[in-house]
């Protein structure tokens, strides 16, 4: 007379089959130990589901799921298993009725069962909740966002694009935005390819034209960058070179390139002698400001240039020495400022 397995030994072959990934014979296995089983554990059910999933028979695996329920209808693997089953068919609410209602059923003193039961419907409840707030990207008309990020600062305007996808393709897509690049407050050297990224958002993509009319910059080592800026962006108006540690001609060079630059300002860390102020000055007649915060002046400047634009001319030296000005003509209101360490006076001139 042949051998019959336990419901324990059957267990056992089916964890064996299971470990193996031999689902079919794991199944036969388990649902045979359910029911050589006296006491009918859920545990060879709970087994069983497992199995059907893992086989793809949705179907069946929550056939069993319920039969596990109505077994004992107190116990929470039941209603974890059958949830589990209502989610892999994509039915997130009915899978949340199913943990509602293992909760009211599951007696109190299996507090581990019953905090993973709340656990779970918390979790589902969450994803199904609509969230109370919207994107204003989303909501909002394009001309309401464009008014709102005009008031914001180049630096809080990067920060934006980092927000999600809709900002960051909204933003990209604005290049009036983007008219300024502003790398005053850079605390590291700016890569290159953010330098780049910030000149094509500026691009009109109707015309074709790059829409940035000033840039600041800070912390620049590159001296092909700004090259490359101010070849594309043909209508700056503005440059400053704060804390960049460009000198000489990288600066002077791209300078000329501006045919409509109207500002330009130099801060303390761009040196530069007298001689190249004098050469920048004559190459570009269209500045009505130009401010020089570190000059070296080796020796005396000849101005035999006239500057019909000039309005403001600010001179800056690490110490207090004579920097010589021989001929400023056809100058109207033209304000010359001396900085230096205990010097510091202004002549106002109609006619230098």
């Amino acid at each position: 007379m042949p051998h019959t397995k336990s419901a324990a030994e059957l267990l056992e072959l089916g964890r064996a089959y299971y470990s193996e990934r031999s689902y079919e014979k794991a199944l036969k296995a388990f649902v045979e130990a359910f029911g050589a089983s006296a006491s009918g554990d859920l545990k060879f059910l709970d087994m069983a589901v497992a199995c059907y999933i893992k086989l793809g028979d949705l179907t069946s695996a929550l056939s069993a799921a319920r039969r596990m329920t109505k077994h004992q209808a107190g116990d929470a693997r039941g209603y974890l298993r059958m949830a589990q089953v209502l989610h892999q068919q994509e039915k997130p609410e009915m899978a949340l009725e199913v943990y509602k209602l293992g909760l009211r059923r599951c007696p109190s003193e299996s507090p581990e069962k019953l905090r993973l039961l709340q656990a779970k419907r918390d979790e589902l409840t969450r994803k199904l909740s609509k969230p109370k707030s919207q994107d204003p990207i989303v909501v909002l008309p394009a001309e309401i966002m464009d008014l709102v990020m005009e008031h914001l600062s180049f630096k809080h305007k990067v920060t934006c694009l980092r927000v999600s996808k809709n900002w960051r393709d909204f933003l990209s897509h604005q290049p009036s935005l983007w008219a300024e690049l502003d790398l005053s407050l850079a605390r590291r050297p700016v890569p290159q390819s953010f330098v780049r990224n910030c000149i094509y958002r500026s691009k009109d993509k109707k015309t074709s034209q790059f829409l940035l009319r000033t840039a600041k910059f800070n912390r620049m080592k590159d001296p092909e960058m700004v090259m490359k800026l101010v070849k594309a962006c043909r209508n700056l108006e503005a440059l400053e070179f704060l804390g960049s540690e460009l000198s000489g001609s990288s600066i002077k060079d791209p300078v000329a390139l501006c045919s409509g630059l109207r500002s330009l300002r130099l801060g303390k860390a761009a040196v530069i002698t007298l001689d190249a102020v004098t050469q920048i000055l004559k190459s570009r007649p269209t500045l009505a400001t130009a401010e020089f915060e570190n000059i070296e002046a080796r020796r005396d400047a000849t101005w035999d240039t006239d500057l019909p634009n000039l309005q403001t001319l600010s001179f800056g030296a690490g110490n207090v020495q004579e920097i010589g000005v021989h001929v400023l003509s056809t100058v109207s209101m033209l304000l010359i400022t001396f900085h230096g360490d205990r010097a510091n006076h202004i002549v106002y001139s109609t006619n230098l």
